[in-house]
């Protein structure tokens, strides 16, 4: 008598389903989660006032960011720049919860911090070149070029996490002078 394998020909069909549906949608199907992830890109693709990502091979310093359930961000050095500096930073968080460093302007975190609340309850993981969302007790890198422009901030956008004071401003001199 000859034995018919269904179990490894059903997940062999359903493997591509299932992967799909959680990648582009939410656990009820829509698309929440893929159009989560199309204006968060939408959000960034344009660049920013402050710089856009940089090349690593280009950096020319490397910041150290600690971030703590505390709601806060610990640098290893003064957030000063030069217009055209390309930094990368290695953020580790140190908590039991995701943390996120984004930079921008004032106005790209209200928005992002909006964008996140409308997406609440969704997989908030971002590394998009400008933003990026460290899990607990793990390590990530981000490579900005920083060009000259005002309101230049660090911050986490995880809903109530700016507003508990996790964020920080930076300058960015024009011609190697900090104002």
């Amino acid at each position: 008598m000859k034995k018919i394998v269904i179990p490894g020909l059903f997940a062999a069909l359903i493997t591509p389903v299932a992967f799909a549906s959680n990648c582009h949608g939410s656990s009820d199907g829509s698309a929440v989660h893929g159009d989560h992830h199309g204006m968060h890109a939408r959000h960034h693709q344009a660049g920013s006032p402050v710089g856009r990502p940089g090349d690593a091979n280009s950096a020319t310093r490397t910041i150290e960011v600690h971030a703590y359930d505390s709601m806060q961000f610990k640098f290893s050095e003064p957030l000063n720049f030069v217009d055209g500096e390309v930094v990368t930073f290695v953020v580790t968080n140190h908590g039991q919860i995701a943390h996120e460093l984004s930079i921008g302007n004032h106005a790209e975190h209200e928005k992002h911090r909006e964008m996140m609340l409308r997406m609440a309850g969704m997989d908030h993981d971002h590394d998009d070149g400008q933003t990026l969302t460290v899990a607990p007790g793990q390590t990530g890198r981000l490579t900005w070029q920083f060009q000259s422009g005002d309101d230049l901030l660090f911050a986490c956008n995880i809903p109530g996490h700016f507003e508990a004071g996790m964020h920080q401003a930076g300058q960015i001199a024009k011609n190697g002078r900090h104002h």
